[in-house]
């Protein structure tokens, strides 16, 4: 929860004070979402490591004859 509420603050903080610019402020918005979407990514990637993949088996015989 104080994860979240500091990255929400920080653009915010960043705009309110002059100290820094625009591009800062985009730069730490930016950065954080990037590295939570490649987390989640080799996430799903991990899974399929130890999971496998799911596909389909193609060779099976028809029911119907």
């Amino acid at each position: 929860m104080i994860a979240v509420l500091t990255l929400a603050s920080i653009p915010i903080l960043g705009l309110y004070f002059d100290t820094t610019s625009v591009v800062a402020v985009v730069l730490e918005t930016i950065i954080p979402l990037a590295f939570g979407a490649a987390w989640l990514g080799l996430s799903k990637l991990e899974k399929q490591f130890y999971e496998g993949r799911t596909v389909p088996p193609r060779n099976l015989p028809e029911s119907g004859r």
